[in-house]
């Protein structure tokens, strides 16, 4: 039996994360910039396509990866 060959991926670049990030993100707070939950639902992941999704149901799927809970 043959040994499973692992595939290693390269680390992301900083600056070109921040980029992607900065292109969806329309918030802005104190000179810092954020995604509302309907920037990453719909523009950024566009789970919804094309369809207007109800917004309970965006802010219920955002709500998922807000981290402090403050709707950013």
């Amino acid at each position: 039996m043959a040994a499973a060959k692992v595939t290693l991926t390269k680390r992301a670049d900083p600056s070109e994360l921040r980029t992607i990030f900065l292109k969806y993100a329309s918030v802005e707070k104190n000179g810092e910039f954020f995604m509302s939950p309907n920037d990453f639902i719909n523009r950024y992941l566009n789970i919804f396509g094309d369809c207007q999704p109800n917004p309970e149901t965006v802010e219920l799927l955002g709500s998922v990866v807000d981290q402090t809970k403050d709707g950013i």
